[in-house]
């Protein structure tokens, strides 16, 4: 190969790299270029001459799908590369290659675990066709299994169920069951057996007293405030007789190394002796300074210690109570388990916990199987480590086994980015399977590619400090900083823009108003609008990019470049009001309040009243929607609606509103509100008739297509968002209705819980995230992403409160929150346990979050937050900005006067220069003009009364002249250029199998079906494929036989389990059936022809690449060459390159066919510069022949 055309590694990349007889543990920070290291492992063990260039030994695992397309991409790009400038006997190998690269194993561990749990099936004890359940289906499954549990065992009078019914209630009880057996991972319930309460309690009682009481104890001592009152006593001795005794008692008991034989008895002496009243007056001791300090620290600790008596004291009741339910509850969640497993198997289902735990346990306890699957592995890499679970962990190891250490793993990670501990990320993981590798293999990835100097310099000042003794300080690559500085924004906003920003403000009315948190982050919003909208004014070129030859050059900041970064979206509203306020174009990435939409309440309303016509609020809810749109007055003159003659309801009964539904409107309505009515009684009883004979989904659509309700949702604020919202629930009624285990019930209680436990759920995608706007999103979302400028929005805001009712725990057992009596609430010790220790690893996650939001920026970073000064700042964010920094000024605390660190060994450069906001950044808001919001009734009268605008000169039809050729079809050519050839255009000549073979009308069905499908089907998510055929299939019942059907089926199946489907869901911009008309000049001809044809794909990929791919459905051989395949349809491509050339004004780089039977295959055309000229020349011979006729 030649050697230009190798990429160039830095010494971190080359060891990582070509290190060999050794397993690797990368530990790379962020933006250090990890996935492109990553790819060059992986294309080094594919090397002609290599030990083993079998692209099945390799085994690579992403965190996330996106991943996983972006490095097959990746590894398809530098294979493509070294084909082209390889020797010649080179050649055969790397073509193998790249037809293998849409089968080699790179995937997510759920994906890997798939496909081992299929291929060992019998070994597994499963159906190797089992299904996977989404997550949403497979929740609902398990509310029915604790449901089915509580209430068979509350039949059969189980003990255990009574308890927990009379303790929790029954809908509590159930979702507790279901919370614990959610949790099923956390333990084996074998290892628990048949414990008693009194048990259980001494194991917590002994672990408490043992272990977290010490360490409260030490925590107690080590608190800032007492070290510095063992300070001040040190430093400083009173006169005065009593307080010289405390002063003794406080410095001997604070001393941490003395021993505490009773914790309560020493804290209660502890606090009678922090107190300076009865030990002298200030002039006792050197000074009233000295005086007012240890008197003010004296207090601090007083209430400390009374705090911690509370926390040690334990209500040996609440012990008991809290040790009983959790026996209880263990059996009671073993059996609930055993029925969701129950519930699964008979439908040959697994959700994605039993993947990991049915993939372990394979591994762990058949010794023949792990051995035979990790034969076939030489090398196993595995990114994003750092948040992988135990289970998964396991599954890495025993797929090593001996060769852990060896040279079979390479695994990369960064303990610094760990920050899914929500989905049971361990970082813990990654650091101990770090250590086990040896020293050679323990290799750091750090310096970073993506930021500028300024910001790594802030960065690790900020971080060194904040991550201890382990943080591992990032290096720019390129060393220069090419943007202006600062490139650090302190925006803290401590006023409002209407206010006076004069000094003379009246500092004591200041303090004495305290702000709400809402008005704070109003005020904030309203001060990064403002910033934002400076940036964009400003001309100053300060956004790095290259230029054509791809040198470094800056120019000024565009919406595209900035994004602001949320912990939490929950109140993200307040910023978007703010954007548009300034007239800033924003997009929100994945809101997650889905399920609190508007839109999301409708169809809820909906469909609790098609389960239940006695359901008041769902028909309520319905009528007054855009569905119906009735009017509060129109909806209570039905409920007062007198009775009909002759019916007469006895003092006992009476009509519900859906009885009042179906009498005649009352008289006095307007006429449009009468027409409404029986509009509504008309649409609802129709869809009541077809409730039960119809799919969900199909219900759904039906009652949008009567009422036009997404029209509707389009004349409103966000209507985009509504409609996608809309969209994306009735795609998840089609998940309930391919499940066919769901009935409408279980759909409007998944609804209900949703809304009511607020679930987490993202907004529907309604722009491209490339699109040249602000982004909002959440530090999750921005994970793997990088950005110009970067806002961390409201570093100030507190976290989630740590709250679980139930919890699994490997140690504790089952832990559930015990209830209230008579306002009186009950401590459970062991989740006070559980509490604390998770406490600790929540506030180092805290911090991991913080960094990687900030090290998503390149060229500039804002830190945010609306601030009072009259309030302490809780968040730990802005605790460890204030640790390290004047957040008035932007100097380093070490030395506000010099601005330089006193520990510093480095230059000036590495200090970070900040500038402070004191004041709100100037920009003018914009009067919005939107036009008025129509009513949908009122259209037609509006587009009467409207005066009919001139047709566009471009849209005058323009006489035809007379001696102009008819459009030319694309497969009228072809028949033409085969004539011209010599060679026949018929099918026959195609390579194909014998097998399989249907006559012309079904060979053209199966073409039209499959097309059909593949015309609508979602690439990201395929699941909906079976419906779409069936929709396609009854369009053409009468001329389908039973083996056609069969036929696209197993095409269409193998098509959406192929790596092809990831590269177009991964695309950037993509077209279907692709209409398009070309003008041809012949050359040396002045006349042109219009040439006609569809092209079945065009998409461009994530680096600006377009791709054709035109779908095949012939019967192929399964042994045919490429040639042989592409040679009956290389003019129909390049007709198709033309075509797209003359519309995009680029070439495209692929020209592929996707064969799709025997099997899925991607054939692509070599495309160059000879090809190019060869079908010119064919087509200007075909269009001159078809000129002539």
């Amino acid at each position: 190969m030649h050697s230009a055309s190798r990429p160039k590694y830095t010494d971190q990349q080359a060891a990582a790299i070509q290190t060999r007889g050794v397993s690797i543990a990368l530990s790379a920070g962020a933006g250090c270029g990890k996935t492109f290291v990553l790819t060059q492992r992986f294309l080094n063990g594919l090397e002609l001459g290599t030990l083993s260039t079998s692209l099945r030994s390799m085994v690579a695992i992403t965190f996330t799908d996106r991943a996983a397309r972006e490095m097959r991409d990746r590894i398809r790009s530098a294979c493509n590369q070294r084909l082209q400038n390889c020797e010649p006997e080179a050649v055969g190998h790397w073509v193998a290659i790249l037809r293998g690269l849409d089968a080699a194993r790179i995937s997510t561990i759920h994906s890997f675990c798939t496909s081992l749990l299929r291929s060992q099936a019998v070994d597994a004890g499963l159906d190797p066709r089992f299904s996977v359940l989404e997550p949403s289906l497979a929740d609902t499954l398990l509310r029915n299994a604790a449901k089915e549990t509580i209430h068979s065992l509350l039949e059969q009078n189980d003990e255990d169920a009574c308890e927990f019914v009379f303790q929790f209630g029954l809908e509590k009880s159930r979702e507790l069951i279901r919370s614990l057996v959610g949790q099923r991972f956390q333990i084996t319930f074998a290892s628990f057996g048949e414990q008693s309460a009194e048990s259980i309690a001494a194991n917590w009682r002994s672990r408490w007293e043992k272990e977290f009481v010490p360490r409260l104890i030490a925590e107690f001592r080590e608190s800032p405030n007492a070290v510095r009152l063992r300070e001040l006593l040190r430093e400083n001795t009173p006169t005065h007789a009593t307080m010289l005794e405390r002063r003794s008692i406080l410095l001997q008991w604070l001393e941490p190394s003395c021993e505490w034989p009773s914790p309560t008895s020493t804290l209660q002496m502890l606090a009678e002796n922090a107190r300076v009243q009865g030990g002298g007056r200030p002039d006792t001791w050197p000074s009233a300074d000295v005086y007012e300090a240890v008197k003010t620290a004296l207090g601090v600790l007083r209430d400390d210690a009374r705090k911690l008596i509370e926390t040690l004291t334990i209500n040996e009741d609440d012990l008991l109570l809290a040790a009983d339910l959790s026996a209880r509850s263990l059996r009671l969640a073993h059996q609930a388990a055993d029925c969701y497993e129950a519930a699964k198997k008979s439908q040959g289902l697994l959700d994605f916990d039993d993947l990991l735990l049915r993939a372990r346990d394979l591994l762990r306890d058949r010794l023949d199987v792990r051995e035979r699957v990790a034969a076939g592995i030489r090398l196993l890499m595995v990114d994003e480590f750092q948040d992988t679970d135990p289970v998964q962990a396991d599954v890495v190891r025993m797929l090593c086994g001996d060769a852990l250490t060896q040279g079979r793993l390479f695994l990369v990670g960064d303990a610094k980015q760990s920050i899914y501990r929500f989905r049971r990320a361990d970082p813990g993981v990654f650091d101990r399977l770090r250590a086990e590798i040896p020293s050679q293999g323990r290799l750091p990835l750090s310096v970073n590619f993506r930021s500028q100097p300024a910001i790594l310099n802030f960065v690790n000042h900020l971080f060194s400090a904040g991550m201890g003794d382990h943080y591992e300080a990032l290096t720019p690559f390129d060393s220069i900083q090419r943007s202006p500085t600062p490139a650090i924004d302190f925006l803290f906003g401590s006023y409002d823009a209407e206010e006076s920003s004069d000094s003379s403000r009246n500092q004591d009315d200041a303090d004495s108003t305290r702000v709400s948190a809402s008005d704070l982050r109003t005020r904030e919003a309203d001060w990064i609008a403002r910033r934002c909208a400076e940036l964009l004014a400003d001309e100053t070129p300060k956004i790095r990019d290259k230029d054509e030859s791809g040198k470094p050059v800056l120019r000024r900041a565009r919406p595209g470049d900035i994004v602001i970064l949320f912990r939490a979206l929950s109140n993200v509203h307040e910023y978007e009001s703010a954007l548009r306020r300034y007239g800033l174009d924003y997009y929100l990435v994945g809101g997650k309040t889905f399920f609190a939409q508007q839109e999301i309440f409708d169809l809820l309303n909906l469909c609790r009243y098609l389960d239940d016509p006695d359901d008041l609020i769902g028909l309520v809810g319905i009528l007054r929607s855009p569905f119906f749109n009735l009017s509060d007055d129109s909806i209570q003159a039905l409920a007062l609606s007198p009775e009909p003659e002759g019916e007469k309801l006895s003092p006992f009964e009476r009509r519900n509103l859906h009885d009042d539904l179906q009498l005649e409107p009352p008289a006095f309505l307007s006429e449009e509100q009468r027409w409404r009515i029986t509009f509504a009684r008309d649409v609802l009883n129709e869809l009541r008739a077809k409730k039960d004979r119809i799919p969900l989904s199909k219900l759904l659509a039906l009652a949008v297509e009567r009422t036009g309700y997404d029209a509707a949702l389009l004349t409103e604020h966000l209507g985009s968002r509504k409609v996608a919202n809309l969209r994306k629930l009735m795609d998840m009624a089609q998940e309930f209705d391919r499940a066919e285990l769901f009935t409408l019930k279980d759909f409007v209680e998944r609804l209900q819980t949703s809304v009511l436990e607020e679930t987490d759920e993202e907004f529907a995608t309604t722009l491209p995230e490339t699109g040249e706007v602000i982004r909002l999103m959440s530090i999750h979302q921005s994970k793997g992403l990088e950005f110009p400028v970067v806002v961390v929005a409201d570093i100030d805001r507190k976290g989630p409160p740590h709250s679980r009712s139930a919890v699994l725990h490997p140690e504790f057992g089952a832990l559930v929150k015990l209830q209230e009596t008579f306002g009186q609430s009950h401590e459970n010790l062991g989740l006070k346990m559980y509490g604390l220790m998770e406490k600790e690893a929540d506030e180092k996650e805290t911090i991991r979050l913080f960094y990687v939001a900030c090290t998503r920026a390149a060229d500039y970073l804002i830190l945010s937050a609306g601030t009072d000064p009259t309030v302490k700042k809780h968040s730990p964010w802005f605790q460890l900005v204030e640790s390290r920094f004047d957040v008035a000024t932007g100097l380093p605390r070490t030395d506000p006067l010099l601005g330089s660190s006193a520990a510093a060994t480095a230059g000036r450069e590495t200090i970070p220069d900040i500038r402070a906001h004191n004041r709100p950044p100037q920009a003018t808001t914009v009067s919005h003009t939107s036009e008025k919001q129509i009513p949908i009734p009122q259209f037609a009268d509006l587009l009467v009364m409207t005066p009919p605008a001139e047709i566009p000169e471009l849209a005058i039809r323009l006489e035809r002249s007379t001696d102009e050729v008819p459009p030319a079809s694309v497969s009228r050519l072809e028949s033409i250029d085969a004539e011209l050839r010599g060679v026949s255009h018929a099918c026959s000549d195609r390579p194909r199998d014998s097998e399989g073979m249907l006559d012309s009308d079904q060979a053209t069905a199966l073409g039209s079906l499959v097309h059909a499908v593949l015309e609508r089907i979602d690439f990201a998510h395929p699941v909906g494929w079976v419906q779409l055929l069936d929709d396609a299939i009854e369009g053409v019942q009468d001329d389908l036989n039973q083996e056609t059907i069969g036929i696209a089926k197993e095409m269409l199946a193998r098509l959406v389990t192929s790596s092809i489907m990831g590269d177009i869901a991964a695309a950037k911009t993509l077209y279907r059936e692709v209409d398009f008309a070309m003008q041809w000049q012949v050359a040396n001809s002045t006349s042109r022809t219009l040439i006609r044809g569809v092209i079945d794909l065009l998409y461009e990929d994530a680096q600006g690449g377009w791709h054709i791919l035109d779908y095949k459905t012939n019967n192929f051989s399964a042994h045919a060459e490429d040639s042989q395949i592409l040679n009956p349809y290389e003019f129909q491509l390049g007709i198709y390159a033309h075509a797209v050339t003359q519309w995009i004004g680029v070439a495209p780089c692929e020209l592929a066919l996707i064969a799709l039977r025997p099997t899925v295959r991607r054939v692509e055309l070599p495309w160059n510069p000879e090809l190019w000229n060869r079908l010119s020349s064919r087509i200007d011979a075909a269009v001159a022949e078809y000129r002539k006729r």
